[in-house]
């Protein structure tokens, strides 16, 4: 196992660890919302 791999990532990966905490942030209110607009059509 690599030792301190977290702490060693450019810049495009911080980025893309920080898009991805935000979509995992939002994407759990926001699915639900979908899901509930959703729903009734039958989508």
């Amino acid at each position: 196992m690599e030792t301190g791999k977290k702490k060693r990532m450019t810049a495009s990966e911080k980025r893309f660890a920080k898009e991805m905490e935000t979509l995992i942030k939002m994407s759990l209110s926001d699915l639900m919302v979908v899901e509930r607009k959703r729903m009734p059509v039958g989508v």
